[in-house]
């Protein structure tokens, strides 16, 4: 995935910014797993840890939520999708 990155605005903001059109496109799905933060960080071209607090700021936005020892997955709450679109 090749992203251009913004001067003006911290990577790990646009990282999320393109996790919530993904979510808000339909391709990521309601309930989905999601990749692992290696996994991300990789595909991104980051270092792991701005990767880490993309998806840990996700998740305090309740965007995304993590299960015990399975990973993290995409909000199951439509209308908090719903306000993303």
């Amino acid at each position: 995935m090749t992203i251009e990155w913004s001067e003006g605005k911290a990577i790990y903001l646009q990282i999320m910014d393109h996790i919530i059109k993904e979510i808000a496109a339909g391709t990521l799905k309601p309930g989905q797993r999601m990749k692992s933060v290696r996994e991300y960080a990789v595909e991104f071209g980051v270092n792991p840890n701005t990767m880490q607090r993309a998806l840990h700021e996700l998740e305090r936005e309740h965007i995304l939520f993590s299960a015990r020892n399975t990973g993290r997955f995409v909000t199951e709450d439509l209308k908090k999708i719903q306000t993303m679109k």
